[in-house]
């Protein structure tokens, strides 16, 4: 009897196991089945732009050797540029030169003669033309390709970012009736690089305007 017992225990617990196996199963079924439209779902393409050009203005500043950091609340700035410098004794500080920047993505661009069209919102227009502000602040405009694989490429020997980003400033233009954008142009000298966020911390340093 006891051998039949013990073979009816193994029957059993087969038994509840492929029970179990065909529960779970069923529910994984189901929930791939509820959230199918959840998995191949992304984040807007909008908000996209807006973390892929903060990521390369983080990029360029690290090249640099800048201190960056995001604004944790937006009060009509993304981030900053911060200058380092060395003590004596080799210890590195954040000494206090600094450039704040409002960051724009965009795939719909044209350019004129020399320069990038961009269209800015009034807002944020009048947010950069402000003389009232104690840092220096400039517009970075991020050109992308309109197809969001093209952003990017990885492979073993390096990564490419697809276009390129391009910076002005705006402090103490005139401000506009215009009630939703306003038409800017940007030289196309005036691209973001590791040479140029130093040379215009430079040009900040000696005590002169960033223009254009």
């Amino acid at each position: 009897s006891f051998v039949y017992i013990h073979r009816s225990a193994r029957v059993l617990k087969r038994q509840q196991v492929n029970n179990c196996l065909h529960f779970s199963i069923t529910r994984c079924n189901l929930y791939s089945s509820h959230f199918q439209g959840w998995l191949i779902m992304s984040m807007p393409k909008q908000t996209s732009e807006e973390l892929f050009s903060l990521s390369v203005c983080h990029a360029v500043a690290a090249c640099a050797g800048i201190n960056y950091s995001d604004t944790a609340r937006d009060f009509g700035l993304d981030g900053s540029f911060c200058s380092l410098s060395k003590t004596e004794d080799g210890r590195v500080y954040q000494d206090g030169w600094q450039i704040d920047f409002q960051a724009k993505a965009t795939s719909n661009f044209a350019f004129d003669d020399n320069n990038l069209i961009y269209d800015l919102e009034v807002k944020n227009y009048r947010d950069l033309i402000n003389t009232r502000v104690g840092n220096t602040r400039i517009l970075i405009v991020y050109l992308l390709p309109n197809q969001k694989d093209q952003w990017m490429t990885i492979n073993e020997n390096e990564i490419i970012f697809r276009h390129a980003a391009y910076w002005c400033s705006l402090f103490g233009c005139e401000d506009t009736t215009n009630k939703a954008k306003i038409r800017i142009r940007i030289p196309r000298n005036q691209k973001l690089t590791t040479a140029e966020l130093l040379r215009l911390f430079d040009l900040i340093k000696r005590g002169e305007r960033l223009h254009g």
